[in-house]
């Protein structure tokens, strides 16, 4: 939601179109009133100027801020009045960097990987100099991701802040992220299944955080884990986690 009012944006017939509901409800997208005159709380139906960036991802801060294929989008707020209505809404490119898959915001900062999936960035916004700036906080493991796409990125705010993410390749790893002391550090998830006989790389399906879990209201990882051609559901357990340059593993298999 953004202003009281429900946003859906990139539908299949209309992929740059970003549409707003009603500020008085948020179940109605009508765009006049029944006399075909047009209130402020009316619905609203807006276009992108780039007729081929196709909307991926939205995101409310204190702006709406929109991902696309085409770049990267800002709901300019005006200056005069108090609000997004039909008659006021204005939508700028504020980064020409192609959007891919969904972001998540952290703080006051939205990550999201590039188009190619090879870079991971995060988007900041000043509103004191009214200018936005995209920084790659992957170039410090190049190429990590240039062969091994990222699939998808997950954020954890408890016991620490971190950002899971997850390759095409079925790799695992992790960022360690404080932005007010801007320190980025990335590890790299190992996991192996061992038989008596060999040794087994597991490959990684899937990646998510349930917020506050219950045993002591954290947040738990939970990852969907390919171990010698089976398929289990495991847990993280950040009590027992020792860090040495990579996270050692500590699972519980259900």
């Amino acid at each position: 939601k953004y202003e009281q009012r429900r946003v859906y944006g990139g539908t299949f017939t209309k992929p740059n179109y970003i549409f707003f509901s009603r500020a008085d409800n948020e179940f109605s997208f009508q765009l006049t009133q029944d006399d075909k005159t047009v209130l402020d709380t009316d619905g609203i139906s807006y276009a992108l100027a780039n007729q081929t960036a196709a909307i991926t991802w939205l995101d409310s801060l204190k702006d709406l801020v929109i991902g696309t294929t085409g770049g990267i989008y800002r709901v300019v707020p005006n200056q005069y009045l108090y609000g997004v209505s039909p008659k006021t809404i204005r939508i700028e490119l504020t980064q020409e960097e192609p959007c891919k898959g969904q972001a998540i915001s952290v703080g006051t900062s939205i990550f999201y990987p590039d188009q190619s999936g090879s870079r991971l960035l995060e988007y900041k916004y000043d509103v004191n100099i009214q200018n936005s700036a995209s920084n790659d906080i992957t170039k410090l493991i190049y190429p990590t991701f240039v062969d091994d796409a990222i699939k998808k990125i997950v954020y954890q705010h408890t016991p620490q802040p971190r950002i899971w993410t997850l390759t095409e390749g079925g790799k695992l790893y992790c960022l360690a992220y404080h932005r007010q002391e801007e320190f980025y550090a990335w590890s790299k998830l190992e996991f192996q299944s061992q038989t008596s006989s060999r040794t087994y790389e597991s490959n990684v399906i899937d990646v998510s955080v349930v917020a506050r879990g219950q045993d002591d209201k954290t947040d738990d990882v939970y990852i969907i884990v390919e171990r010698n051609n089976q398929i289990f559901t495991e847990v993280f357990n950040d009590r027992d986690n020792t860090i040495t340059g990579w996270f050692n593993e500590k699972t519980t298999a259900y």
